[in-house]
């Protein structure tokens, strides 16, 4: 069978036509030749001839890999298919999606060093409320270290560090340049640390409702209600009821 055959009437020079997978199945051996006989030949444009914007090659690595030009990251099966993965919540999936694109963002060199503020996890789909809760959840599961922040002797002001633990981590120290090899503390977490993680995120959200949270409004000062007092989540926070006297 000739290379017009199998390139079917439709041909143009460099292109190739779309067969069905049972006519490549029994032509392969020539489907191949043409398109050695074709990739050598350069087109009006003076590229080779690409399928799907791929070039075509017999070696996997010259077509698959990642793009270039393009940050990435690594999800072995075994990370993917774990407990603490398949176990996390949508606050603590958007979280650790947060922290992967800025680990891209930084070309992977800043594992370890990797700062999440609120405002922007806010802007990525998470509650400000939601947030420690998150930032827990991914802990307990080992899929992050944490190094936190704070106020240190009154003038600076630490933010928070993050690593995701799978992958190569930037030392902290401040005098060495160094990286350390991941240290996976995901593998170790079980169904049973899900079962009870999931149950103390309960218990807490249950807590939160009875005791009450202050409720603040944009301008950041609490709302009061008639009486004067913070308006609050929960019914321990409702003012008691006005006495109604009848003459």
């Amino acid at each position: 069978m000739n290379c017009r055959c199998l390139l079917g009437p439709n041909h143009k020079a460099g292109a190739f036509a779309v067969l069905s997978l049972s006519d490549a199945s029994h032509h392969v051996p020539a489907l191949a030749t043409c398109m050695r006989r074709h990739l050598s030949q350069p087109t009006a444009s003076g590229l080779a001839a690409t399928i799907m914007g791929k070039r075509l090659s017999a070696d996997l690595r010259k077509v698959g890999g990642p793009p270039q030009g393009e940050p990435w990251i690594w999800l072995t099966a075994e990370l993917v298919t774990s407990c603490a993965w398949r176990g996390q919540s949508i606050h603590c999936r958007r979280l650790i999606d947060f922290l992967v694109r800025e680990h891209m963002a930084h070309a992977g060199t800043e594992n370890g060093n990797l700062a999440a503020p609120y405002d922007q996890l806010n802007a990525s789909g998470i509650g400000r409320r939601f947030i420690p809760e998150a930032i827990g959840e991914a802990e307990a599961l080992g899929l992050i270290v944490v190094h936190r922040g704070g106020k240190r002797n009154l003038v600076e002001d630490y933010t928070s560090r993050y690593r995701l633990t799978w992958l190569p981590a930037k030392s902290n120290d401040k005098f060495t340049h160094y990286y350390v090899a991941p240290t996976n503390e995901w593998k170790r977490t079980t169904v049973d640390d899900i079962r009870a993680i999931r149950a103390k995120r309960s218990a807490d959200r249950a807590r939160k409702r009875v005791l009450g949270t202050p409720r603040v409004n944009p301008l950041g000062a609490p709302r009061v209600n008639s009486f004067g007092t913070p308006r609050v989540n929960g019914a321990l926070g409702k003012p008691p009821p006005r006495s109604v006297h009848h003459g």
